[in-house]
């Protein structure tokens, strides 16, 4: 029987930690706020490792696969993939084109193909692997095309990996339209009934490095707030090389572009009470706070760093925030910040600690709701 965890989310997410998959687990938004809401990593899991039980997430690491397909929805990159890693995927992929022609295998239509060996392609996993990233490098590298060879995914245990690798095509051919590049992919079927192999975990008292050999796992420990009120913020590098392969495109022939990568966000002021909480569990810095030279605090946001997490939405107990997915293509590639007007902090010269206790109350109220 695999080892089930069910617990808060802090420390639930090492029990993914293998040699297929790294765990990163302060940057899963689910372990900076609790009351945040996203399961993405749970509803796309092909094999059943991770599931959602009476809203908790829980995990069986037995049954995990290492197929990635978590990996590549996860917003903030709080589960990596080990072997092969992006830029490990990116290199097969570009060598294993043929004039601008690239095949991607699944294993089960690997399986389907047997001793024939005619299904030739960059093996995967799942097809779920796919992210806009390698996609869209892939078109920087000019690869125009990718043929996508399946197994019978209706009859597949690992089904929901094909609807993720889907999102991933028709978001990234979205996103290249806008570069006025042109991407096409299309699905190949290989009849097969045969399950994956589950992959091997790692014991859960170690972790692998990179020659293979077994080292103490260190204690994990909670991301603390940092000198400028916010929690530590991070960049998944996946976003970075998406924005460096468009810019290698060149200019983009759209103003705006439809993304579920970014987001653009803007406050409703009677709404807002002025606290900037969003700021302060916002993962990647997204949001930053500004104090002007007379007092004036505001927020300014960074569509490019935004990963539409919407984690400051639900956050916000007054619903004063929205993010959208649709950018400017001038803002992603130039990492400008839009400065958002937020309502006078609460203030009172006989009451200088009137704020911080909004804001205390604001989170008490957020967590009673929650439980």
């Amino acid at each position: 029987m695999g080892s089930v965890a069910k617990r808060n989310y802090f420390g639930v997410l090492d029990e993914l930690d293998s040699m297929a998959l790294s765990v990163h687990q302060n940057r899963c938004i689910q372990v900076r706020n609790g009351n945040v809401s996203c399961l993405r990593c749970a509803t796309v899991c092909t094999s059943g490792c991770l599931s959602i039980v009476d809203g908790e997430l829980v995990v069986d690491q037995q049954r995990c696969v290492g197929c990635g397909t978590c990996a590549s929805v996860c917003p903030t990159a709080a589960i990596g993939v080990r072997v092969p890693s992006d830029a490990q995927l990116l290199d097969h992929c570009v060598r294993a084109s043929r004039q601008g022609v690239l095949r991607i295998v699944c294993h089960s239509a690997l399986e389907a193909d047997g001793e024939e060996g005619t299904c030739e392609g960059v093996p995967v996993v799942c097809l779920g692997r796919l992210n806009e990233s390698l996609l869209v490098s892939l078109a920087a590298e000019g690869i125009g095309e990718v043929e996508l060879v399946c197994g019978t995914c209706e009859q597949c245990s690992y089904r929901p990996g094909r609807v993720a690798a889907e999102t991933a095509c028709t978001s990234a051919q979205n996103l290249l339209k806008a570069w006025d590049r042109a991407f096409a992919w299309s699905f190949v079927t290989r009849e097969s009934s045969r399950r994956l192999p589950l992959f091997p975990p790692t014991p859960s008292s170690a972790a692998v490095c990179e020659r293979g050999v077994f080292v103490t796992k260190p204690t994990p420990r909670r991301a603390h707030v940092t000198g400028d009120g916010t929690l530590p913020h991070f960049l998944p590098e996946r976003h970075e090389s998406i924005i460096d392969a468009l810019a290698d495109l060149g200019e983009p022939v759209a103003e705006r572009v439809e993304s579920r990568l970014w987001g653009t966000a803007s406050i409703d002021r009677s709404r807002c009470r002025g606290c900037r909480l969003c700021s302060v569990f916002c993962p990647t810095g997204a949001l930053w706070r500004i104090t002007e030279a007379d007092g004036t605090v505001g927020l300014v946001h960074y569509p490019a760093d935004c990963v539409q997490c919407r984690c400051c939405e639900q956050v916000c107990r007054q619903g004063a925030i929205k993010v959208v997915g649709e950018v400017a293509t001038d803002d992603l590639l130039s990492g400008r910040g839009n400065v958002l007007e937020v309502a006078i902090p609460l203030r009172d010269p006989q009451d200088p600690d009137l704020m911080r206790r909004a804001v205390q109350e604001s989170c008490r109220a957020v967590v009673s709701e929650k439980r």
